[in-house]
């Protein structure tokens, strides 16, 4: 109203996007042992601006944690050989990786899941029958912020 007030013109719905999307290229390394769940992870955090690596499970994020440091960890819980408390266990022990913000996105959603999540470092705990991509995506350009 105050723009059309001054004669100024209202920025477009393109300009709202775009200063609006996540910031630029930052890393995130989607954790998951089901096919299906790494790519809609994946797809929805590429369409934020999001660069996106992805392991099968809490070993191969692991290894993958060794090679390079990414901005964000999203995993799952419930995956073979390492799972997700695990993997956020090795990461809060590690002084290179103590500080990478870490969120848990699990089918596990009873108070003592979660708390064991909070327990053992987790940022933040999303259980996916109450899954919403404008939390997550909100969630994690809060913890990379």
């Amino acid at each position: 109203l105050a723009r059309a007030a001054v004669g100024a013109a209202a920025p477009s719905e393109a300009t709202v996007r775009r200063t609006g999307a996540a910031p630029a290229r930052r890393r995130v390394l989607v954790v998951d042992d089901s096919a299906t769940t790494r790519s809609l992870v994946r797809s929805i955090l590429e369409a934020a601006g999001y660069e996106v690596a992805v392991a099968a499970d809490g070993a191969e994020a692991w290894a993958k944690l060794q090679e390079g440091r990414p901005d964000l960890v999203v995993s799952d819980v419930d995956m073979p050989r390492m799972d997700g408390f695990t993997l956020c266990e090795a990461v809060r022990r590690s002084p290179r990786t103590r500080d990478l913000p870490f969120v848990l996105v699990t089918a596990l959603g009873s108070d003592a899941d979660r708390a064991r999540g909070m327990e053992v470092g987790a940022d933040a705990y999303v259980v996916k029958a109450q899954f919403d991509q404008g939390t997550l995506l909100e969630t994690l350009a809060r913890l990379v912020a």
